[in-house]
């Protein structure tokens, strides 16, 4: 294998982990941008009001991602 193809395949490695990392990114990212992941519901027969998805994951999400890009 030449220096040119090594560069190459190298090139193609680093390529290919920066869309994995930025797909990973994009979904937490959709994750905490979803209006619906910050409303509060009511429980069906008691009223009372349920914890939003932000509220019970409290960063959980987004700090995995980051240990993973770290």
């Amino acid at each position: 294998m030449s220096a040119v193809e090594s560069r190459e395949l190298l090139d193609n490695e680093l390529i290919w982990s920066l869309q994995q990392e930025n797909a990973r990114l994009r979904s937490e990212l959709t994750f905490y941008a979803d209006e619906k992941t910050y409303e509060g519901q009511r429980g069906k027969y008691s009223g009372v009001r349920k914890m939003t998805l932000i509220e019970t994951d409290k960063g959980e999400r987004a700090r995995k991602v980051l240990e993973m890009t770290n």
